[in-house]
């Protein structure tokens, strides 16, 4: 089992460029909708994996999903065999600085297990981001990204 902590840099939409992982989609899921389709315009997706989204069209659906249910997971997508789930880390101004993932063999973190381990990652994630000066600890927002 694997845990991490990854930083976005400045700008949320330049992890749109590597968005195989989960912690750089949960960042780029934050990022304003057009932000996010000036970035996939002319992009090309590289394949990591055969579960690698490298549709646009795929991927924002991807990312409004992660909206929706807080948090991001990267089933196969940079790793065969490994599975992660990561939620944003938030600053003062609720920007967003980080992802805090979580990343273990498909044997442990799996469809069965994703609930549980987005659980554990939600607090540690909202612990940071209050940590870090965020007072409601962060949350993805609801925007759509179709």
């Amino acid at each position: 089992m694997r845990i991490s902590i990854s930083g976005s840099g400045a700008r949320q939409a330049n992890s749109c460029r590597r968005l195989a992982s989960g912690g750089q989609s949960a960042v780029c899921s934050c990022s304003d909708n057009e932000e996010i389709r000036q970035t996939l315009r002319g992009l090309r997706l590289r394949r990591m994996t055969p579960k690698t989204i490298t549709d646009p069209a795929k991927l924002r659906r991807e990312l409004n999903r992660v909206r929706l249910q807080g948090f991001a997971v990267d089933d196969e997508e940079t790793e065969l065999g490994g599975c992660c789930v990561a939620v944003p880390v938030y600053g003062k101004e609720r920007q967003v600085l980080a992802a805090v993932s979580i990343m273990g063999p498909t044997q442990r973190v799996n469809s069965g297990s994703i609930p549980r381990f987005a659980k554990m990652v939600r607090v540690a994630a909202r612990e940071i981001s209050r940590a870090l000066g965020c007072e409601s600890g962060g949350a993805l927002s609801h925007k759509s990204t179709s």
